[in-house]
């Protein structure tokens, strides 16, 4: 950043707008990684050198956020010491036969009906995936794992879509469902009555 700009715009609002990224160009494969993005929290003059200071992007996702929120789905997350639900009753090992990018497929995920595994996750070796879709022999994760898995045993956990029936029909556990279940979805103070 040029210093005549930083001494023209030092005490303006203009410096915090900026967002510094850095990326790493690995030359043998022309490929650019982010190893940074942020913002400008604060700035200072020594001499003619600027000091500046940088906030990550993601800390600004650090502000307190209230556990409890009004809402139709439940508040807890699945296995949490609030759901109480046991996450080994609802578990399996499975060998994995075939993996191709993030979908990862075995004859015992069929075992259990379509959407069982959907929003829960897999593990292998100390990783965890997402789970964002269970059809048949077949899982679809948010990202594959490090290294190919097939013919190796993984954990897959059931997942929850966290309303009331789910609850209900596949936990038994609406004792502790700590949802607003029958909330309007819509505010009658934005859209009236019906």
């Amino acid at each position: 950043m040029p210093t005549d700009f930083v001494k023209q715009h030092i005490f303006s609002d203009i410096l915090s707008k900026i967002t510094i990224k850095i990326d790493k160009l690995d030359i043998a494969t022309n490929t650019l990684t982010t190893k940074y993005i942020g913002n400008i929290t604060g700035i200072a003059m020594q001499g003619d050198t600027a000091v500046v200071n940088l906030e990550a992007k993601d800390k600004s996702l650090g502000f307190n956020v209230p556990r409890l929120v009004y809402q139709s789905t439940c508040n807890n997350d699945l296995f949490d010491t609030h759901c109480e639900v046991i996450a080994a009753n609802y578990s399996n090992i499975i060998t994995i036969t075939s993996v191709s990018g993030s979908t990862i497929t075995a004859s015992d995920f069929a075992n259990k009906p379509d959407g069982y595994y959907t929003l829960g996750y897999v593990q292998y070796q100390g990783e965890y995936r997402f789970i964002t879709n269970h059809v048949g022999s077949t899982l679809t994760m948010l990202t594959p794992f490090g290294e190919d898995v097939t013919g190796k045993a993984i954990v897959a956990y059931a997942g929850c879509n966290k309303s009331a029936p789910v609850c209900v029909s596949k936990f038994n556990n609406i004792d502790n469902f700590l949802g607003f279940a029958y909330i309007p979805s819509k505010n009658p103070s934005l859209w009236g009555l019906e």
